[in-house]
């Protein structure tokens, strides 16, 4: 864009054309050598080489607006794609939350669990029999079975003296009538004494009998209690394993969770930075849109006309030998090839215009530039600081 010729000189060359081709043959004076006009070869070559660079520019352009629509369709893919992962994350926190709920009340269903397992077996070990009383209870057993032993040694040696005092009787001479009535009361006594020891031995026996059964009814239940303990307790060890199981999969749902958070806060700055990246693509597209508007101008420009050809030659007319034109022979000539009209000139910048080309095309010559930067003096401080667009005083 840089290398293509000024706007106003592909003008002028129209117009010199136009005014050759059309205009009626006048008679101007002799020229300078500063105002002898390029050779057709120069103008044809200058043709030629616009429209190779033009050529060359639209076919930048249709590359630029290819590789456009490539960058644009893989911005939109990454941008879809980049949607879809975070939706999947978002999917994937959600379960995961769901979960995590799901165990935060099973544990807390657990944990309800062992509270009621150790107040069960709070209370199996409050109804548990004492070791001491058990002790007590065994030693009153065994005063009730030495009171019976007792009982028992005291009724052999009765039984012994009430045998040895009916053989004693029976041995014995029959008795005197008024002798008799002495005997009586000692046989009497004995029985007396062996019917009271035993009414106290089967008394001691029952007594024994019923502690025999009560100790074997604690016995029972203190296997029972025992057993039940250990099962509270086995119970209470399964329920501590689940919630330490629940304890750990909530933690690591809790660590997955902060992953997802973490993916899907990354994956929303990945999509910020390619929502950036297509607003930057669509700035360029719009801006390469411009540049090849601007270009479309340009070309149209630029392109000669058709009804126009490139005349195969210039050589200036002879002037005739009589009346002068009645024309003025500025008329012939466009207003910039004359390098001292007077009045204030004006032109607008082009692209790849320099202060020696612009001299150029005024003046015939670039050795003017610096008449042109001293005019200029207010806007140009050098010939690098011409910009497209601004307009300088032709002095």
């Amino acid at each position: 864009m840089k290398s293509a010729l000024p706007l106003a000189a592909v003008v002028f060359f129209a117009a010199a054309v136009h005014a050759q081709t059309e205009a009626p043959v006048i008679t101007r004076a002799p020229v300078t050598a500063e105002e002898t006009p390029a050779a057709p070869s120069t103008d044809t070559a200058t043709l030629d080489d616009l429209r190779a660079q033009n050529k060359k520019l639209s076919s930048e352009l249709a590359l630029s607006w290819k590789e456009n629509e490539q960058l644009k369709n893989t911005v939109l893919g990454q941008v879809a794609a980049a949607n879809q992962k975070a939706e999947a994350a978002e999917a994937r926190t959600a379960s995961a939350t769901n979960a995590l709920t799901q165990s935060a009340a099973d544990l807390d269903a657990k944990t309800k669990e062992v509270a009621d397992l150790n107040a069960q077996l709070a209370n199996a070990q409050k109804a548990a029999v004492d070791p001491t009383a058990l002790a007590a209870v065994q030693n009153d057993l065994a005063n009730e079975k030495q009171k019976v032993a007792d009982i028992q040694a005291e009724r052999d040696d009765l039984a012994q003296k009430l045998s040895q005092a009916q053989a004693a009787a029976t041995a014995a001479p029959a008795p005197t009538p008024p002798a008799a009535p002495a005997t009586s009361p000692d046989s009497s006594d004995l029985q007396k004494q062996v019917a009271d020891a035993q009414d106290k031995l089967n008394m001691s026996l029952r007594s024994y009998t019923l502690l025999q059964n009560e100790n074997g009814d604690l016995k029972d239940n203190l296997a029972k209690t025992t057993d039940e303990k250990n099962s509270l307790s086995a119970q209470l060890d399964d329920a501590k394993h689940t919630a330490d199981d629940r304890e750990i999969t909530i933690n690591q749902q809790v660590q997955l969770v902060a992953s997802l958070q973490a993916a899907a806060a990354t994956d929303a700055n990945n999509i910020s930075a390619l929502h950036d990246q297509l607003r930057q693509m669509q700035n360029l597209v719009s801006q390469l849109a411009a540049e090849n508007a601007e270009l479309k101008t340009r070309l149209v420009l630029d392109a000669p006309s058709p009804s126009t050809p490139t005349p195969p030659s210039y050589t200036p007319a002879p002037a005739p030998a009589l009346a002068p034109p009645t024309t003025p022979a500025t008329t012939s000539t466009p207003a910039t090839s004359s390098p001292d009209a007077t009045g204030p000139r004006t032109y607008k910048v082009a692209s790849g215009d320099t202060l020696a080309k612009i001299s150029k095309q005024f003046y015939g010559t670039s050795a003017r530039w610096q008449q042109i930067l001293d005019a200029n003096h207010d806007k140009l401080h050098s010939d690098k600081s011409l910009r497209v667009g601004m307009e300088l005083k032709i002095p």
